[in-house]
C-alpha cells in the first residue's frame, strides 16, 4: 500500500511526464520551437520519457523502493544535464553543451522568456523549460523521500 509520499512521487513523475510530452508535441505559446522540429527527432525523446515516466509512477504506486531509487537517479540525470544545458551557459556562458548559442537562436530564441540575458550569454531559459526543469526538480526530491519511505 503506497504512502503519502509514494503518491506524492508517483503524481509528481505523472505531471512531470505530462509537461514534458505536451511540450514536445502540442504548439503553445511557450514552445514555438517544436514547429521548426523535424517529428523524428522528437520520437525518441517522447518515448524515453513516457516509458519511463509510467514505470516509474507505477513503482511508486506499488511503493517499490529500489525502483522509486531508480527514479530518484534518473530524475536527478535528467536534472544534471538541465544545468549543464541551460543554466551553465546562462549564468556562465560556457561550456555550451547540448544548447548551443547556435541552437538557441535556432530553436528556442523565439520562446518567451522572463529571465534577463546575463552579460552577451547567449542561452536564456525560456518559460518552457523554467516550467520542465522546476517539475524534474520536484520529481527527483519526491523519487528520493519515496524510495527512503517505501
Amino acid at each position: 500500500m503506497p504512502g503519502a509520499l509514494q503518491v506524492a512521487a508517483a503524481s509528481s513523475v505523472a505531471v512531470t511526464t505530462a509537461l514534458i510530452l505536451v511540450m514536445d508535441w502540442v504548439p503553445t505559446g511557450l514552445n514555438r520551437n517544436i514547429a521548426g522540429m523535424d517529428v523524428r527527432e522528437r520520437i525518441p525523446g517522447s518515448v524515453v520519457h513516457a516509458v519511463t515516466g509510467l514505470a516509474f509512477v507505477t513503482a511508486n504506486l506499488l511503493a517499490w523502493w529500489w525502483a522509486a531509487a531508480l527514479a530518484g537517479v534518473w530524475y536527478t540525470v535528467v536534472l544534471v544535464q538541465a544545468v549543464r544545458n541551460w543554466w551553465v551557459p546562462y549564468l556562465v556562458g560556457s561550456p555550451y553543451a547540448e544548447v548551443t548559442p547556435e541552437d538557441f537562436r535556432t530553436h528556442y530564441a523565439a520562446n518567451p522568456s522572463v529571465l534577463p540575458p546575463v552579460r552577451d550569454h547567449v542561452v536564456v531559459p525560456d518559460v518552457q523549460h523554467l516550467l520542465i526543469h522546476t517539475a524534474v526538480l520536484v520529481t527527483a526530491v519526491l523519487s528520493w523521500l519515496s524510495a527512503a519511505t517505501a
